[in-house]
């Protein structure tokens, strides 16, 4: 199996996609809260208050770069490891402590609650905002990894895959004059997700793991250990009239 593309895979992250979503993010946040006080008949410098809610939230597209490789090094799913919990308990920590910081710079310099509630001390501002808001920070800092930890593991099976149904074609159906099948499938059982691609071309002659121009499978199985480590397994054979790829990988399920 010849796969296509280098062993490493790309980082297509869409960091545009990230600040866009952020930015309406803080919009929203910014409009509800300037709406909700505005409803009850509180009195403050609302366009002053909108820019700083608005503004406040500008640190966490920054640390999401961060905050996702930090992810890639300490994966979340090994989440029994003391190491994994401390890096990212201390992440969360300073984004938290760099946003309330920056939170209370903007309160102080722009004072968006009006001349009845002016705001003269700094580090009193700034632990206010880190005693009031930590518990959302824990819940966007697990939703940053989650989110990327879903994607992320969606895109790597999507990279091994779509070499196997390319050589499927490339070696299989492609030789056939008049076309050929190509099946692609996926089962769980016993904690693993087996995709199969199978195609009904040219069988696998006996020695074609010792000709140098056969199917090689070293490349793929190195990038499935770089992922995976020893819990996955790739294995080509002859199956029916045509040829089988059948890769498995651990499934873990979604605690609801």
């Amino acid at each position: 199996m010849r796969p296509s593309g280098p062993n490493s895979l790309p980082n297509a992250t869409p960091w545009r996609s990230i600040a866009a979503l952020w930015l309406a993010f803080a919009f929203i946040n910014a409009s509800q809260i300037v709406g909700g006080m505005r409803a009850v008949g509180m009195h403050h410098a609302w366009a002053r208050l909108f820019l700083v809610v608005l503004a406040s939230w500008i640190v966490w597209p920054l640390a999401t770069p961060l905050i996702l490789r930090l992810g890639r090094r300490f994966p979340p799913t090994n989440w029994h490891s003391p190491r994994v919990w401390a890096a990212h308990f201390a992440a969360c920590l300073a984004v938290a402590t760099l946003y309330c910081v920056w939170t209370a710079g903007l309160q102080f310099v722009l004072q968006p609650w009006g001349s009845d509630a002016q705001v003269t001390k700094f580090w009193q501002t700034a632990f206010y905002v880190f005693y009031g808001e930590f518990h959302i920070f824990l819940i966007l800092y697990a939703a940053i990894l989650a989110i990327d930890f879903t994607f992320e593991s969606a895109r790597r099976l999507a990279l091994i895959l779509q070499p196997m149904v390319e050589n499927a074609i490339e070696h299989g159906i492609r030789k056939r004059a008049a076309g050929g099948q190509l099946r692609v499938g996926a089962t769980r059982n016993n904690g693993r997700l087996t995709l199969s691609v199978y195609n009904d071309g040219p069988q696998l002659p006996e020695d074609w793991q010792q000709q140098s121009t056969g199917i090689g499978l070293a490349n793929v199985r190195a990038r499935l250990k770089s992922l995976y480590g020893d819990s996955c397994s790739l294995d080509i054979h002859n199956h029916d009239h045509g040829v089988e790829v059948l890769l498995a990988v651990p499934y873990k399920a979604a605690e609801s």
